[in-house]
């Protein structure tokens, strides 16, 4: 009786193994947020005006009024020190949707700018830098009726793309002086 348990209490555990869930996945979120951590540490010794205008020289950009989806166009974006505000527009009338589909819709684009997090340059630099980035979505009426928020708590739980190191203050230096 007790060795069929124990046979059955080895299949459970090896079955737990291949079909159960991927202990590899929490490691690599676990090293992701060392990392992080390592690089907000490191953000909180940049004064407030080198962060500003490294914000700005990662956030400002040319692209102006093109089409990520179809009826679904970039804008422009707009800094105002710490938060980056992305404007979209939509070719809707948002009044004939109800709730639940703008709630889809919006669901959709979060995942859709949430995958950035999953990315290294993009993570290293939310975490050291911490800009607020904001996404508003607006109808053909020039009525907001999507408007979301990313920062690092959006990004901290989410396991990135491949493994990476912590920047450190002579890559800081660097970044630095990409302004000049």
């Amino acid at each position: 009786m007790f060795k069929s348990f124990l046979l059955s209490l080895t299949i459970l555990m090896s079955s737990n193994l291949i079909f159960g869930e991927n202990s590899e996945m929490s490691k690599k979120l676990l090293y992701a947020q060392k990392i992080d951590n390592q690089n907000e540490k490191l953000g909180e010794s940049i004064d407030s005006e080198t962060r500003f205008q490294l914000i700005k020289f990662l956030f400002e950009g040319d692209l102006k009024n093109f089409m990520l989806f179809s009826s679904f166009e970039f804008l422009e974006n707009e800094i105002e020190r710490d938060t980056v505000k992305f404007f979209y527009r939509g070719y809707v009338d948002s009044s004939f949707y109800s709730e639940e589909q703008i709630k889809e819709v919006k669901d959709f684009l979060f995942k859709d700018r949430v995958f950035f997090c999953k990315t290294k340059d993009f993570r290293k630099n939310l975490f050291l830098l911490d800009p607020q980035l904001e996404f508003i979505v607006i109808d053909k009426l020039n009525k907001h009726f999507i408007n979301f928020k990313i920062n690092k708590e959006t990004c901290r739980e989410l396991e990135p793309f491949g493994r990476d190191r912590a920047l450190t203050e002579r890559d800081v230096k660097r970044f630095i002086n990409k302004l000049n």
